[in-house]
């Protein structure tokens, strides 16, 4: 933001404004990122009710919709749909889209099932 009287940007104090609406938690789980007829292999790093960052070899632009295959015991797979709403070298993060009731519940499985002592990710 400018200063009104000088025109200048006054310095940065240190503080960044935190826009995420939902801590983050870490976890390591491996997934599968499909979107269109290709996929690849990830690994979840950290969860929230309202996204996740993925470690993905391969670049994904940003507003991309993908697949989140996520694995459970003794089920198949189950997909979240997602979009990509931030790019990185070392892979993605997602934003959950709208989902139904079993994708919401898994959601929230696998962040109550984060590990506990991590606290939120950073």
């Amino acid at each position: 933001m400018k200063d009104s009287t000088s025109g200048r940007v006054p310095p940065h104090d240190g503080l960044v404004e935190e826009r995420r609406r939902h801590s983050r938690f870490t976890v390591n789980v491996t997934v599968d990122v499909a979107r269109g007829g290709s996929e690849a292999a990830g690994i979840m790093s950290n969860i929230s009710e309202g996204g996740a960052f993925i470690q993905l070899a391969v670049r994904l632009p940003a507003g991309t919709r993908v697949s989140v295959s996520v694995p459970r015991a003794g089920a198949a797979p189950m997909a979240l749909p997602a979009l990509v709403c931030r790019v990185a070298l070392n892979g993605v993060g997602v934003a959950w889209e709208e989902c139904d009731e079993p994708r919401q519940r898994l959601i929230d499985e696998l962040v109550a099932e984060a590990d506990p002592d991590s606290g939120p990710a950073a």
